[in-house]
């Protein structure tokens, strides 16, 4: 299995030298149901890797059966909230989804009928917005707002044309929209709502025409776009300067009709689900790296048409209904890392005693798949740099290097050094890099070597130990 990649420039282990001068000792392991083979090049493919799950959720009422309907999430009511869609003709319900019930609305006002809109969340007030669709004779470009308990028209001085199966996303305090189609065809333009108007995108770089594709809101790059009716397996991202396109080795091929969501409570990893009549989950725990398949015991066919949106409140992801005809209401769960602390941290010295400031540490107390974990290290003259890319057989002792050092005991291989020379202090970054799923145990560890300042002795300092399973 291969796990690290040592360039800055690719998804996976990267060590940043953001204050100078500094040096430290960064080392991980993880523990496979195959033994770790320590090729430094090899970066890691797929993202968290956790465990999920599907599961038929029971509501004693349900929305019929439905399609090219839409979902959002109101952070002010703890609820999703589903409008329209279609099944012999275009519905104009709406209902919210509780965690364990649903139930139809009756707001004072309403959208009318429609199916192909689609609906993100605006942060600004916690909110959600409406915009787009048809009705199956005309294409509609007006502006919703969902505010708990009523449906509220907008009346923008601008905002993009009428269009029906575009793409809609959270993006900080904004809403991006994206391409879509009317009776004319595809469109390619970009739109933000800023909760007063619709504000054209930057104009520049873009992907091309298209329909049926996604925007995710969340991921650590900025919204992302996948697919579509045309380059329906691109990934694109969003940022300030715009959008930009990525190209993974791995992706889950050409898609329409799709889903795509951010699990926020599991370090933004991106979930998608279906679209071309498929019934797969792929996941991308660190944005702009590959994707991979998720294997799961069970999957229900979802097909394609169907709505899906992450629940903030109860950390899931809820999907409705779809083009089977079934109005089923399925919840994707997954089961979190656990992490453990191991040991202490400690410092060792052989011909000499070391200084209190010599000692390395955690800056970051809680290292998680995906996040920066950094280390930082004081008044080292010359020292070393290294990694590891598989566990020890067993915790090596290190007490034998002299020194007060109980409980020291090093998790990780070490397979890269790299001498370095500092003089005061600062901090290395490692990013722990998105593991796949065969992975049952990650360690990781900060571990310095070197000649301190103060003592002029040769010591060794390493932080606590840190196992995430």
């Amino acid at each position: 299995m291969q796990m690290w990649h040592r360039h800055s420039n690719s998804q996976g282990a990267r060590c940043h030298h953001i204050a100078t001068p500094s040096v430290v000792f960064i080392g991980y392991a993880a523990v496979a149901l195959s033994m770790l083979a320590p090729e430094l090049e090899a970066a890691p493919q797929g993202g968290f890797g956790l465990n999920y799950t599907w599961r038929l959720a029971t509501a004693a009422m349900s929305p019929t059966p439905r399609q090219e309907h839409a979902m959002g999430w109101h952070p002010q009511t703890g609820q999703v909230v589903m409008f329209g869609g279609r099944d012999n003709s275009p519905l104009s319900e709406t209902w919210t989804w509780d965690g364990g019930n649903w139930t139809q609305r009756n707001p004072l006002h309403s959208p009318p009928a429609r199916y192909g809109h689609r609906m993100a969340t605006t942060y600004q007030t916690g909110h959600v917005i409406l915009f787009g669709g048809q009705d199956g004779s005309q294409y509609f470009a007006d502006t919703w707002e969902w505010d708990g308990s009523d449906w509220l028209l907008r009346t923008p001085s601008q905002s993009p044309s009428a269009r029906a199966m575009h793409a809609m996303a959270s993006s900080g305090n904004d809403i991006i929209l994206f391409g879509g189609a009317d009776a004319s065809g595809d469109l390619g333009d970009t739109w933000l709502w800023d909760n007063t108007s619709w504000i054209p995108g930057i104009t520049g770089i873009s992907p091309s025409a298209r329909r049926l594709h996604t925007l995710t809101s969340g991921s650590f790059l900025g919204p992302h776009l996948y697919g579509g009716s045309t380059g329906s397996d691109e990934s694109w991202f969003w940022g300030s300067s715009g959008w930009q396109q990525f190209f993974p080795s791995q992706n889950p091929g050409n898609r329409v009709a799709h889903a795509c969501v951010t699990d926020r409570s599991h370090r933004n990893q991106m979930v998608l689900v279906g679209g071309n009549g498929q019934s797969d989950v792929w996941f991308n725990g660190n944005a702009g790296s590959d994707w991979a398949p998720l294997a799961m015991a069970s999957i229900p066919a979802v097909g394609s048409n169907f709505a899906m949106v992450y629940d903030d409140f109860r950390g899931n992801i809820v999907l409705f209904g779809g083009s089977g005809g079934a109005n089923t209401t399925w919840i994707l769960g997954s089961t979190p890392f656990v992490q453990q602390g191991i040991g202490y941290g400690c410092g060792g010295a052989m011909g000499g005693l070391v200084g209190p400031s010599e000692f390395a540490s955690w800056s970051m107390a809680d290292p998680w798949l995906g996040s920066m974990a950094s280390t930082q290290v004081h008044t080292l003259q010359i020292g070393l740099v290294a990694f590891g890319a598989q566990a020890q057989p067993s915790p090596i002792d290190l007490s034998f290097l002299g020194g007060n050092v109980p409980n020291c005991l090093l998790h990780t291989s070490v397979d890269l050094t790299i001498p370095a020379s500092v003089v005061v202090q600062g901090v290395y970054q490692l990013e722990i890099p998105a593991v796949p799923a065969s992975i049952t145990n990650l360690y990781i560890q900060g571990f310095f070597v070197g000649i301190g300042n103060f003592s002029g002795s040769f010591y060794l300092s390493a932080t606590p130990a840190f196992r995430i399973l």
